[in-house]
Formats: structure tokens, C-alpha cells, sequence
């Protein structure tokens, strides 16, 4: 099913692509094909789209830091909105330095991963590293559906993440 939602989507983006070369997505496409109330309401749900995709990777974010700092767990709530709130305020700063900070994050996060990856590699030794790659290698072979298939789920976890670019030509 997702193999087949992300074959129509693809089909739906290279259409409005050829369609709208400006840009606009669902605002422009609706407004033009229908009526521009259909934009409005269009741009409406992609804005409540990009909204809640924000509210659930804080919250999911929270949840996950209560991992590692248990004292979190009573203000997951509170943690959760502050976040969010703090986002709208970098946004509201400017576009140019909610890219840097998330830039600077991003290369934390980096840096944090592959310091995960390089503690896990030293405790397993040469041969602890070796052994596990081989058990990788051992799986199942993935043919080129499988591939797809997870290259489209991925796809289509990360498509909400550009909602908010289909409205910045209708933006004044």
C-alpha cells in the first residue's frame, strides 16, 4: 500500500511540476483548477499539516529524552510546548536563523551519532565490527521491490517536512 501511494504521489508531483513551474503546490493547483476558496482551504490543511508534524516530532523528541532523564517524564508536556513555542520564535526572528540553528543542531546530532558509533565500534573490538557486518551482509537480499518499498515509506515520513515551501508564493 505505501509502494502504491508513493508511485500516485510521484505521479501527482511531476504532473503539478509540469503543470505550476512556479511552484505553489496544493494553493496554486486548487485555486487555479477550482476556485481560490479550494486554495484557501487547501493551504489551510497543509498548514495544519506542517503544525502537527512539528507538534509530534517535539513531543516523540520529549518522549525520548525521558529515556535518558527519567526527572523529564512529569514536564513532557510543558517541555513539549516550550519547544514549539521556541521554534515560533526563531521563525519569527527570521528564516535565515531558524536555518543556522537547525544547521547547528543537525551537526550535533551528527557528531552525536557518530560518536554512538564509534563507542560501539572500539567496545566490539576489530572482530566484534567484522562479525557484526557479516551478520548485515547475511540477511535476506532485498530485491527491487523491497528497495521501493522502503525508499517510499521512507519518502512519505519525510514529504510532510516541505509542506509549508508549497505556500510561500502565495505569501505577499
Amino acid at each position: 500500500m505505501t509502494l502504491a501511494v508513493f508511485v500516485l504521489l510521484c505521479v501527482k508531483y511531476a504532473e503539478v511540476a509540469i503543470r505550476y513551474p512556479g511552484g505553489g503546490g496544493v494553493v496554486t493547483v486548487a485555486t487555479r483548477a477550482l476556485h481560490p476558496f479550494a486554495g484557501l482551504v487547501g493551504g489551510l490543511l497543509i498548514l495544519v499539516d506542517y503544525f502537527l508534524t512539528a507538534a509530534l516530532s517535539a513531543l516523540s523528541g520529549v518522549i525520548y529524552l525521558t529515556v535518558v532523564a527519567g526527572a523529564l517524564r512529569p514536564l513532557v508536556l510543558v517541555v513539549a510546548v516550550s519547544a514549539l513555542v521556541l521554534l515560533g520564535l526563531l521563525n519569527v526572528i527570521g528564516v535565515k536563523t531558524s536555518a543556522q540553528v537547525t544547521a547547528v543542531i543537525a551537526t550535533v546530532a551528527a557528531v552525536g551519532q557518530l560518536a554512538v558509533v564509534l563507542g560501539v565500534a572500539l567496545k566490539l573490538g576489530p572482530a566484534g565490527v567484522i562479525n557484526s557486518i557479516s551478520h548485515i551482509l547475511a540477511g535476506p537480499r532485498l530485491g527491487p521491490l523491497g528497495v521501493l518499498t522502503g525508499f517510499s515509506g521512507a519518502f512519505l515520513a519525510f514529504s510532510g517536512l516541505e509542506s509549508i515551501a508549497q505556500l510561500a508564493p502565495a505569501m505577499p
